[in-house]
């Protein structure tokens, strides 16, 4: 399954160009192609390169690499599942601290699953450290117990706020 991930975008661009197309191979000529044809084999060969970029550096890497969302503002930490081991996750993080996770069986997995998540670049790897020495992480941290409370109903929308404004608060005063 995990050689099927690495190699889906162009198992894509095969059958578009086999159900769509003129039934010939990816690298045939795309004169006789119409235009939305050769729209969609571009786009799956662009993600096959980019994707294969990834998988590339993940070889090379292997845990701990780190990729960057196409937004700009976010990252996924590849790393073991603390939480089931034998497993793999993404830890998505941005300049606030930690958003969310996703679980996967394998390595493959779990870069295939960030990639469609928008993770489509390799980072630096000291990434994670320059955005954990802010102060903004540091607030995002703190704020992260104050937002489980308020999820588990612990405290209310408005004490969680509160909370927020004491942490500002901390913040400004240490500046």
């Amino acid at each position: 399954m995990d050689k099927d991930l690495r190699n889906r975008f162009i198992e894509q661009a095969r059958a578009v160009r086999q159900t769509f197309g003129d039934g010939e191979g990816l690298h045939a000529d795309q004169a006789g192609l119409s235009p939305s044809v050769r729209q969609m084999l571009r786009e799956s060969m662009e993600r096959h390169e980019a994707l294969t970029a990834l998988y590339n550096e993940l070889d090379r890497v292997g845990v701990g690499l780190i990729l960057k969302h196409w937004s700009g503002n976010q990252w996924a930490l590849v790393l073991p599942d603390a939480s089931e081991p034998g497993k793999f996750r993404y830890q998505a993080f941005g300049l606030h601290g930690w958003i969310t996770h996703h679980t996967c069986t394998t390595l493959d997995e779990v870069v295939s699953d960030a990639f469609c998540a928008g993770f489509r670049m390799v980072a630096s790897p000291d990434t994670l450290d320059r955005v954990a020495s802010t102060v903004e992480w540091k607030k995002g941290c703190e704020r992260l117990e104050f937002i489980t409370r308020h999820n588990c109903g612990e405290i209310s929308y408005r004490e969680m706020l509160d909370q927020f404004q004491n942490i500002d608060a901390k913040y400004a005063s240490a500046a």
